[in-house]
């Protein structure tokens, strides 16, 4: 049934029938939304190996910068090494810590590089 009519005309039946309701988008659809571009949902940033990506905007916004993107999060393991030096582990110790598959850093070789 819902196949025989265009989405904006079941959105419309929808909304006069005071039904809640919206268009299931495609991901291409969400993107160029033009709410969600007003919103700065979407984000453009430099991660520090894969460069230049996107990301989902934060939800809650601001006057200031308190809610901004500041930094990327983190891959998997990228703070092993800085965390094991904050609690005063060895460089030896962390190198064989990492040798022996006991911390893992998904992109150790590549960050390191």
């Amino acid at each position: 049934m819902f196949a025989t009519r265009p989405t904006s005309h079941w959105v419309e039946k929808l909304d006069a029938a005071e039904v809640p309701g919206g268009p299931v988008y495609t991901y291409q659809q969400a993107l160029d939304d033009p709410h969600i571009k007003a919103r700065n949902m979407v984000v453009e940033y430099d991660h520090p190996v894969i460069g230049r990506m996107k990301s989902l905007g934060l939800p809650i916004k601001s006057s200031a910068d308190l809610t901004a993107i500041r930094q990327p999060a983190p891959w998997l393991g990228q703070h092993s090494e800085l965390t094991l030096r904050g609690l005063g582990v060895s460089d030896d110790e962390i190198r064989r810590l990492f040798s022996e598959g006991v911390v893992y850093d998904r992109l150790r070789e590549r960050a390191t590089a």
